[in-house]
């Protein structure tokens, strides 16, 4: 174990003992196996993410610095697992075509799951993630997995016509993605259609925001549709009309009216679907503002800002800067292959060649040192936000 992960497990051991209750029945309460807190709380495993160690602390009582200690201290940890585990990579290439046995506590109910979200959520580490889903060109399988394979094998196996419904579910890191991954590959090698969705907790409030990612692969066929099916489909930001732009504009504004014409002035040629995707982005912008505004008056740490520009080319370059688009160059992982593709969110098109890795060391810089590498924000003086692009820039705003 590193020192690294001895301090953050040494942290979340601390919580744990202050709040008094069992490791049974925080699991019951978290929603997680006794087996994995234990790891956690021991360090001999480090969650993927965030959320459990979060849900954990806070369910503990953990105070808004204890919360920020802990996020600091695991962000250190998983870089330093990340450093590890690629030296490891580096001596020896395991086949990936095998799986080894998740202990007994990781096992999966079939009958009842709504699936992951593609390893979003999951707080897996050390041993208790040990599986890996076959290549869509092999024919290894999950080992000690075959009664939940068998059933999703049965969902691939449904005649034409049928409808049938299979939820997943289990704690997390329980092997459920990597379980609807082997139904996945099944289903391609024997010649069916996969439309696969993705949930983000981002998006939860965005109309239809799954069903456009279920279904974009596809919109080409849409012309067979019925008409008012295919124009439910297709080119809905077109037909985006004024009063659609006023009401989103009065949720966010007392006075919808001026806020539109405000934007208007700026965007004379704009359509309404533009005007709305500026609303939107705007009303991001203003609270990130905020945000910035109160930390600087009140902390005294430093308070950084920054204003991510690049345009990836997913969607015919029609997503722009999106919320979140930079996140895969901030952990550095822009080589995961389902954020590639014309309708990934990285897009298709030539990456900025150091971009991953110039972002993945300011943000490691900043957790380490508190300093990210660019000037501070302060009101009154300017207020600077770093403009990252292909080229880095400061900006006064």
């Amino acid at each position: 174990m590193g020192t690294e992960t001895a301090e953050f497990a040494r942290q979340l051991c601390r919580l744990k003992e202050r709040c008094g209750r069992s490791y049974g029945v925080l699991a019951g309460q978290l929603h997680m196996s006794v087996a994995t807190l234990h790891r956690y709380c021991n360090g001999d495993a480090v969650p993927r993410d965030f959320a459990p160690a979060g849900r954990l602390a806070r369910r503990c009582g953990a105070t808004p610095d204890e919360l920020l200690e802990l996020h600091r201290r695991w962000i250190v940890a998983d870089e330093a697992r990340r450093r590890s585990r690629g030296g490891a990579a580096g001596a020896t290439t395991p086949d990936p075509s095998v799986a080894q046995r998740a202990p007994a506590a990781a096992a999966v109910d079939a009958s009842a799951a709504v699936p992951d979200s593609a390893g979003r959520t999951s707080d897996t580490g050390g041993e208790a993630m040990c599986l890996a889903t076959t290549p869509a060109a092999g024919t290894g399988a999950l080992v000690g997995r075959e009664a939940e394979v068998e059933r999703t094998a049965e969902l691939v196996r449904m005649p034409d016509g049928a409808d049938p419904v299979l939820i997943v579910t289990g704690d997390p890191g329980a092997g459920k993605t990597a379980l609807l991954d082997g139904a996945l590959h099944s289903a391609r090698a024997a010649g069916t259609r996969v439309l696969r969705a993705e949930g983000a907790v981002p998006e939860a409030e965005l109309a239809f925001s799954g069903l456009h990612q279920l279904l974009s692969p596809v919109l080409a066929e849409a012309e067979g549709l019925p008409v008012r099916q295919r124009e439910a489909l297709l080119g809905r930001a077109a037909r985006i009309t004024e009063a659609e732009v006023t009401a989103a504009a009065a949720r966010r504004h007392p006075d919808s009216a001026a806020l539109v014409a405000a934007q208007r002035a700026r965007r004379p040629d704009a359509s309404p679907g533009e005007l709305l995707a500026h609303l939107v982005t705007d009303a991001f912008t203003e609270g990130s503002r905020q945000l910035a505004e109160a930390h600087a008056a009140r902390s005294t740490g430093g308070t950084y800002a920054y204003l991510f520009r690049w345009r990836p080319t997913a969607f015919g370059g029609s997503l722009g800067a999106c919320h979140c688009v930079e996140l895969p160059f901030v952990f550095d992982r822009t080589d995961l292959p389902g954020l590639r593709g014309p309708q990934a969110l990285l897009g298709d098109g030539e990456l900025p060649s150091d971009l991953a890795s110039h972002m993945h060391r300011a943000w490691t810089g900043f957790v380490r040192t508190g300093d990210p590498g660019w000037a501070p924000y302060r009101p009154g003086e300017g207020r600077t936000v770093q403009v990252i692009d292909e080229r880095w820039r400061p900006a006064h705003v």
